[in-house]
Formats: C-alpha cells, sequence, structure tokens
C-alpha cells in the first residue's frame, strides 16, 4: 500500500526537476518579448545585446590575462642533436 502512494511521487519528482530547466532558459531568451510596444522591445534587445558584448569582452580579457599569468614551460628535456643541430622535445 506504502508502494503504491509513493510512486507516483517518485515518478513526478524527475519530470519537475527536467522541466523547470527549460521554463528557465525559455524565460531569459524570450525577456524581451514582455513588453507591449515595438520600441519597447527593441530598446529591450539593444541592452541585450551591449550587456552580452561587454559580457564576451569581459571574459576575453580575463582569459588573456590569465594566460599571460601563466608561467611558460621551460624546456629542461629539450636537447639538440650535434650530428644535425636538430632541437629535440620530449613529447
Amino acid at each position: 500500500m506504502l508502494i503504491q502512494r509513493l510512486t507516483p511521487l517518485l515518478l513526478l519528482i524527475p519530470m519537475a526537476f527536467a522541466t523547470a530547466g527549460e521554463n528557465a532558459l525559455s524565460r531569459v531568451e524570450q525577456s524581451c518579448l514582455k513588453y507591449p510596444t515595438p520600441e519597447a522591445r527593441a530598446n529591450c534587445e539593444s541592452k541585450k545585446k551591449e550587456t552580452m558584448a561587454a559580457f564576451e569582452k569581459e571574459e576575453k580579457a580575463k582569459k588573456q590575462a590569465a594566460d599571460a599569468d601563466s608561467p611558460k614551460k621551460k624546456n629542461d628535456l629539450c636537447f639538440t642533436r650535434k650530428a644535425t643541430g636538430e632541437l629535440v622535445c620530449p613529447n
């Protein structure tokens, strides 16, 4: 009897979590559709584009700063072959 009562609950919990993510994503994508006038929607879209451009620029700057801060590996294991003058490094 207890199993029959818990089975629907156990089936509904994963379904609730599965639909929660889709709703959040669709709300973000359609956030400018809530404005009634075309002017308001256009303003919203332009602000959204500016914000995304600034975010992408900031992320790119962070990535470049992280790349610049990371120390370059010194090839201590590399050697030059005397016969050919070729620089050989391990993989």
